[in-house]
């Protein structure tokens, strides 16, 4: 096995570490250091990325990041529902590239089962809850008053940005099913929302599940099949 290959099966754990930073300084992050943070964990992010895919797929990926930021910069220097709308979408397009990449190596790319890819999987998940978060928050940006949020969570103001912990506890609740009721849709493309979001979810798990097990069972077909 060469040095790269080596690279490429630790680098799901490095991703993991990244979307744990993420969500642990979302969580804790003032506003005022709340882009430090989003650009920290994006770094972390590309880094892996760098580390794990093809060099076609490198300039790609740094161009979508470089891109995100961008948007994310100029809605912190000029506020408004345009330019949170834009910095959102081009999250969700580096988030969703990011995750069809992992995807493909974690979970449809032929091989044994190890530990890097059952991480690999893992990180898929988190990115989807991730993604999730950030449609939930373009879709109460595009009509407010799309969800009702418990007491204590602001949403006043020309447009609505509720804190991103907010969106990714409901992002999650949702892809897990959890349904604790304290963040509810209330629109029709609110409502759409979540319940694709579950839907997806659930299907996710069956699916990688199934994926996961199939080669578990033809490494372990190959495996006897080699037996004398």
């Amino acid at each position: 096995m060469n040095a790269s290959r080596q690279r490429r099966d630790g680098s799901s754990l490095l991703l993991l570490i990244a979307l744990g930073v993420l969500f642990v300084l979302e969580a804790l992050a003032t506003e005022a250091s709340r882009l430090v943070a989003l650009a920290y964990a994006a770094v972390l992010i590309g880094s892996a990325w760098a580390l794990t895919r093809h060099r076609r797929h490198v300039l790609r990926t740094v161009v979508l990041l470089a891109v995100a930021l961008a948007a994310r910069v100029a809605h912190e220097m000029s506020p408004g529902r345009a330019t949170l709308l834009i910095a959102h979408a081009t999250g969700v397009v580096f988030l969703a590239w990011s995750a069809a990449l992992l995807f493909r190596h974690a979970v449809a790319a032929p091989g044994r089962v190890n530990q890097d890819r059952i991480l690999g999987a893992v990180c898929v998940y988190l990115m989807l809850g991730v993604i999730g978060a950030a449609v939930a928050s373009s879709v109460a940006a595009m009509q407010p008053g799309a969800f009702r949020f418990p007491e204590g969570v602001s949403s006043d103001g020309p447009y609505l940005e509720v804190e991103t912990s907010s969106f990714l506890y409901f992002s999650f609740g949702t892809l897990a099913t959890l349904g604790y009721g304290d963040i509810t849709p209330l629109t029709p493309l609110a409502r759409t929302f979540a319940w694709m979001l579950a839907v997806a979810g659930q299907m996710y798990i069956a699916i990688v599940v199934a994926r996961l097990a199939s080669l578990g069972f033809s490494g372990t077909a190959a495996d006897t099949g080699r037996l004398p």
